[in-house]
This record gives structure tokens, C-alpha cells and sequence, in this order.
């Protein structure tokens, strides 16, 4: 992510705790970054879409950050009983698996590294969100469809217009946060509750834009597909 990105995801969804604490976490590492070492920013931008590399730690295990379309996959695995075990992980978890120091020695990479790498890459297909956000997201959706049901005839054409963007972004593109998706879901015990929908639908909107689905993926239109980008941990 850029560091203008960061700030507007950082300064956009100040109620969501959990999300917020490692953008701001990131956030701050990549200003530091910017500060102390401006150099390295520009080389990073020279890096090509598949990079891998490795270093010292007190822990064997190797993390893959795969972005795909506007998706980023935190797939992590470490070698248990004698197999490889592979499982998705928020970026979050893995955040101090990835980082080191500027002066960190880089390491070559182990012997069965290319085993455990394409083990990783043929798991990226088996991603599933965490209970909570995939909770949301269905909810959401449900939300969405009972309303354009239930009020369609109430609804102006602006209104429709954005609650299917919405509803195209949650079922294909998955940008919006988990905050988000909270105020898209029907409120429960309330008479008044596609009413109450219908006004965070607008407040929404008013807030990122009715066309914000559309600028979100011109912006990414020229963005590689698929960027892999492994850190093996080797054990000191």
C-alpha cells in the first residue's frame, strides 16, 4: 500500500478497532521507513512482482504475502510432525514474521524452501475470511437483497444504483471494511429498520462516493494481477 492509502484508510474508518491497529501499526513503520531510509522505498519499487528472500529467527517458518486483483493473502507454514502444515492467516498475525531490522543480514534460502513455496501457492485458492468479517459480509448481502425487495418502490434510482455497486463489490471485489459492512446490516428488535439501513446506505454513500467501486478498480487497472512476495524465517 502507499503511504497516502494507508493515511486515508487510517483516517476514514476511525470505529473499527481491530482493523485500524495494524494499519496505524504499518502506517507508522512505512513513515519511519520514509524518514530514516527514503533510499529504500525506491529500490522496493524496483523489485520484481515475485520476490523471495530470507532471514535469522528464533522460529522455522515461511510467510507468503499474495495480492490478487485488490485481495492480499497472508498464507503462512511451518513444518510440524514431519509435513508441511499450511494455513491462511490475517497479515496482522504474520506482521512480525515479515519484519526485521534495516541492517538484518539476509540469509540463503533452506534446501526445502521451493518445496514449502509451491505447497503455499497451490493453497492460495482455499482462502476463507475470518468468521467474523465472512459474518458481515453475509449479513450484508442479505441485508441489501431484503431492502431492494422490500422498498425498491421507495427507493430512488441513486439509492438502487448504489445498493447494487454495493452488492457487486461485496460478492466479487471485497473492498470494504468490516466496520462497513456493519452499518449494512438490518438492525435487529427495531420497527424502523430498513429505515435505519436506508440512512447509513446514504451516509455511506455521501462518504466514499456512488462511483467509488468504479475509481477503486481504474485505479488498480494497471496494478500486476498477481504480486508473491516470500519471507522464509531460518532458525538462529
Amino acid at each position: 500500500p502507499t503511504a497516502s492509502g494507508l493515511f486515508k484508510k487510517v483516517n476514514s474508518n476511525t470505529g473499527e478497532n481491530d482493523e485500524l491497529n495494524i494499519v496505524t501499526i504499518v502506517r507508522n513503520e512505512f513513515h519511519k521507513i520514509t524518514e530514516e531510509h527514503p533510499k529504500i522505498i525506491e529500490k522496493i519499487k524496483e523489485l520484481p512482482n515475485r520476490t523471495k528472500t530470507a532471514k535469522a529467527s528464533e522460529a522455522e517458518n515461511t510467510v507468503v504475502l499474495r495480492k490478487k486483483g485488490l485481495s492480499l493473502f497472508a498464507i503462512f507454514a511451518e513444518q510440524t510432525d514431519y509435513k508441511f502444515n499450511v494455513e491462511i492467516k490475517s497479515f496482522a498475525e504474520l506482521f512480525d514474521n515479515v519484519k526485521c531490522n534495516f541492517n538484518e543480514p539476509k540469509q540463503k534460502l533452506s534446501a526445502n524452501f521451493w518445496e514449502k513455496y509451491e505447497l503455499i501457492k497451490k493453497h492460495r485458492t482455499k482462502h476463507k475470511a475470518p468468521k467474523s468479517e465472512k459474518s458481515f459480509e453475509i449479513q450484508a448481502i442479505n441485508s441489501l437483497n431484503s431492502l431492494l425487495k422490500a422498498k425498491k418502490t421507495d427507493l430512488n434510482q441513486q439509492t438502487v444504483s448504489f445498493i447494487n455497486s454495493l452488492l457487486k463489490d461485496l460478492k466479487k471485489y471485497k473492498t470494504l471494511s468490516t466496520y462497513t459492512l456493519r452499518s449494512l446490516v438490518l438492525p435487529e428488535k427495531k420497527k424502523n429498520a430498513y429505515e435505519v439501513l436506508i440512512e447509513n446506505i446514504n451516509i455511506l454513500r455521501d462518504k466514499i462516493g456512488e462511483d467509488y467501486l468504479e475509481k477503486t478498480l481504474q485505479k488498480n487497472v494497471n496494478v500486476d494481477d498477481d504480486i508473491i512476495i516470500a519471507v522464509e524465517n531460518i532458525r538462529n
